[in-house]
C-alpha cells in the first residue's frame, strides 16, 4: 500500500488522536469529525497508567490478564522509552497504542451492555497470543477475536445493536432489518483479497444479507507514523491511505466482493500520525464502503459508524 502525500487542503473525517515519543499530549476519543479536545488529552507519560486502566476493566469483567499477556508487554512499552523484546519481535510504538486502544473502545462497549457474557469468552481470547502478531493459530485467533469485539463496538456506539451470529456478527439496523458481517483483521496486503474470499465463504446463502468487514490498520506497510503540519487535519492521512487504496484496487475489491447475498466490502484503517503543530500524536481513522450497487442498509450502516463524535470523549471516558 503506498503513502501517499498529503493533501493538506482537505477536512478529515473518521476518528481520533494518539502519541509517540517525545510526547506531550494524547488524545482519543474513537470517535471521528471532532476536533482535538485538549482539555481531555493525556500527558504521554499517563500512557502506561491508561493501559493499566484498561487492563484492570478487563479484569472487572471477570478476564483474567496474565503478567506476561501482550497488553503488559504494552503497556511497558507505551511507558517506557527502552522497550525490552527480544531481537526481531520490538512492537512499535503506534502499533502497541492501537492495540491498546482497541481494547480501550472493546471494554467501554461491553460495560455499556446489560448482558455481556456472551462477548466474554472473545475477550478472554482476546487477550492472549503473542506480543507481535505471529501466524501460530493462538495469536491468529486472539486478533480475530479483537477485532471482532472492535466492530461490534463501533458499531454499538453508531446506536446498533450487535449479536453473536453467522459467521461473525449480527447488526440489528431496525426491528426488521438484519445485516450479518463477516470480520476479517489481514496481517498483510498480500492477505487482504485471500481474507475477503473467506469472508465471503462464510456469509450464510439462506440468511440476512452480509458484508464482509475488513481492518487494514495492522498490515505491514502503515505501521510507521504519517506526518501532518497541523493538528486540525488529523483525519486525512487515513482518508488518503485508505481512499488510495480503494481507488488502485477498486477493480479487484468490487469483483471479490460479489458472492451470493453479499452486499459488498466495508474497508477500516486506522493509523498513527504525528502533527508538528502543536506536538501531538495521534490516530487517524477511516471507514469505507465499496460496493458494485448502493444499499439503503449499507449506507445506514456506515454514516452512523461516519457521524460518530457528536460530544467528545476522552480515553478515561471522561
Amino acid at each position: 500500500m503506498k503513502e501517499p502525500e498529503i493533501d493538506k487542503s482537505r477536512d478529515g473525517e473518521n476518528g481520533h488522536a494518539v502519541p509517540r515519543a517525545p510526547i506531550y499530549v494524547f488524545s482519543d476519543s474513537f470517535q471521528p469529525r471532532i476536533p482535538v479536545d485538549r482539555s481531555s488529552c493525556l500527558a504521554g507519560s499517563e500512557l502506561g497508567q491508561h493501559v493499566e486502566q484498561i487492563i484492570v476493566q478487563i479484569e472487572k469483567l471477570g478476564i483474567r490478564v496474565n503478567r506476561s499477556s501482550r497488553l503488559r508487554e504494552y503497556q511497558e512499552l507505551l511507558s517506557s522509552n527502552t522497550p525490552k523484546f527480544a531481537e526481531g519481535e520490538e512492537v512499535t510504538f503506534n502499533w502497541a497504542l492501537l492495540e491498546c486502544l482497541q481494547f480501550s473502545v472493546i471494554v467501554r462497549s461491553l460495560e455499556m451492555l446489560e448482558a455481556n457474557s456472551c462477548w466474554l469468552p472473545k475477550l478472554q481470547s482476546a487477550v492472549t497470543g503473542a506480543t507481535f502478531a505471529n501466524d501460530d493459530s493462538e495469536s491468529s485467533r486472539a486478533r480475530s477475536d479483537q477485532c471482532e469485539l472492535y466492530f461490534m463496538g463501533m458499531l454499538l456506539h453508531a446506536g446498533f445493536a450487535v449479536e453473536l451470529g453467522e459467521p461473525d456478527l449480527l447488526v440489528k439496523l431496525s426491528d426488521k432489518e438484519t445485516l450479518a458481517m463477516a470480520v476479517k483483521r489481514p496481517r498483510s496486503e498480500k492477505k487482504v483479497f485471500k481474507n475477503i474470499r473467506a469472508g465471503i465463504r462464510q456469509l450464510p446463502i439462506g440468511g440476512p444479507a452480509g458484508v464482509v468487514a475488513i481492518d487494514l490498520s495492522f498490515i505491514e506497510h502503515v505501521a510507521k507514523p504519517l506526518y501532518i503540519y497541523e493538528a486540525v487535519n488529523e483525519q486525512v492521512p487515513a482518508a488518503i491511505l485508505l481512499d488510495g487504496y480503494a481507488r488502485e484496487n477498486w477493480l479487484d475489491l468490487l469483483r471479490a466482493g460479489r458472492g451470493p447475498n453479499t452486499l459488498g466490502l466495508l474497508l477500516h484503517l486506522s493509523c498513527g500520525v504525528r502533527s508538528l503543530r502543536p506536538n501531538l500524536a495521534m490516530i487517524s481513522r477511516r471507514w469505507l464502503f465499496v460496493a458494485n450497487e448502493f444499499d439503503p442498509r449499507v449506507d445506514k450502516l456506515t454514516r452512523a459508524i461516519q457521524s460518530l463524535g457528536a460530544k467528545s470523549s476522552s480515553p478515561n471516558g471522561r
